[in-house]
């Protein structure tokens, strides 16, 4: 009997044994789908805050263009009262100038749990759309590239093919632009050596706009110099030092992928402003650079040249349009003025395009979304839209 006995004890710790196993099993799982749901949860959460954002985003980037600028005799008596009127009062001035952002902004101020979101908005016409300048867009297109490409560094000579080509790969048709260009014939039979090593193109011209401009670097003339994109020496196959040329980068700052053509007279950086029209093509790089630099100083609130002395407050701040933009040089700007020529190239405000970034945060989980909007007719609309960049 005591065999027995001890058969079913053992027998017993065996079953109570496989069913502790069980149970915490089970009692895991269940923790595990707990976590997951939390998980999902908070993740539905945040993308919630997103949504939230976006429309964060789209009232600034409406009602930007109508709000007053600061007055210097505005106090913070005044400032909270226009607060109360406008909850996005600071940011939509500051968006004026280029570029704001947005919290982070508590959904809930009495759950800090509930999450925040951050906007930021820039503008997107302070850059020359390159998909705009060339022989189907812009019939100054040359002129302009000349210029770049004389401030990246490429030699007088050498202009032309990277002019021509970009012209081929841009424009919609099969036709060889000038002595330099490059069509699909050219990208077929594409035999250029590198160190002994042959290259064979799998690709031709796009023949239409490009949506990013890392582009560039599948042009034959810019895929055999990547210093003019990157910066860098201009010829890769010069072994002599003192032979070689060094670019900068200036393509790579001065163009974007998205734009009306226009540029910003208020945002745009002072590189992309000496080289437009009617600035760029002064008698020499000196005078463009001065024109551009007084350009800045007057329109840029409290960062004037402090050797000047305004003879009045509305000589500070955004131009207002071309004949306030004139006028304010011709006072302003000493013996820099700025050509007829640009008033074809030139905005003021309101801009139409947008970059914009909205990112919910919610118990350390984030949720970023990016896109490039349009303004028009009073309705945003969303011409990129990328979810976790």
């Amino acid at each position: 009997m005591s065999g027995k006995r001890g058969s079913a004890l053992v027998l017993a710790i065996w079953i109570i044994a496989v069913l502790s196993i069980l149970v915490m099993n089970f009692a895991g799982e269940a923790r595990l789908t707990a976590g997951v749901n939390l998980f999902i949860r908070e993740r539905v959460h945040v993308f919630n805050l997103t949504e939230t954002g976006r429309a964060i985003a789209e009232v600034v980037m409406l009602n930007y263009k109508n709000v007053a600028e600061a007055s210097e005799d505005e106090t913070e008596e005044d400032l909270e009262e226009a607060l109360e009127q406008n909850r996005w009062l600071e940011e939509e001035r500051d968006l004026k100038t280029g570029h704001c952002v947005i919290g982070p902004v508590p959904v809930d101020h009495l759950n800090p749990d509930a999450g925040t979101v951050t906007v930021e908005i820039t503008t997107k016409e302070s850059k020359f759309n390159i998909n705009t300048l060339y022989q189907g867009g812009d019939p100054n297109y040359r002129d302009i590239w000349e210029l770049i490409l004389e401030q990246t560094g490429v030699p007088e000579d050498e202009r032309d093919q990277f002019i021509d080509q970009w012209n081929d790969w841009r424009d919609n048709d099969s036709s060889k632009t000038g002595d330099e260009g490059a069509e699909e014939e050219e990208y077929r039979d594409y035999d250029g050596t590198s160190k002994n090593k042959i290259d064979r193109l799998g690709y031709k011209p796009r023949n239409n706009e490009i949506p990013d401009l890392k582009e560039l670097a599948k042009i034959i003339a810019f895929r055999e110099h990547p210093g003019v994109l990157t910066g860098g020496v201009y010829d890769p196959e010069e072994d002599r030092e003192q032979d070689q040329i060094r670019c900068t980068n200036v393509i790579m700052r001065v163009f974007d992928v998205i734009g009306s053509g226009k540029i910003n007279v208020n945002t745009a950086p002072k590189e992309v402003l000496k080289i437009i029209p009617g600035i760029g093509d002064a008698e020499d790089e000196e005078e463009a650079e001065a024109i551009a630099a007084s350009i800045c100083d007057i329109r840029n609130k409290g960062n004037a040249d402090p050797d000047r002395h305004f003879a009045q407050d509305d000589d500070y701040g955004p131009f207002k349009d071309w004949n306030d933009l004139v006028t304010r040089m011709e006072r302003l700007g000493g013996s820099e003025t700025i050509g007829e020529a640009a008033q074809n190239y030139l905005i003021f405000a309101p801009e139409t395009y947008f970059e914009v970034a909205i990112t919910g945060t919610s118990l350390g989980i984030s949720h970023t979304v990016k896109g490039v909007a349009m303004v028009k007719d009073d309705k945003v609309v969303y011409l990129r839209w990328q979810e976790d960049p």
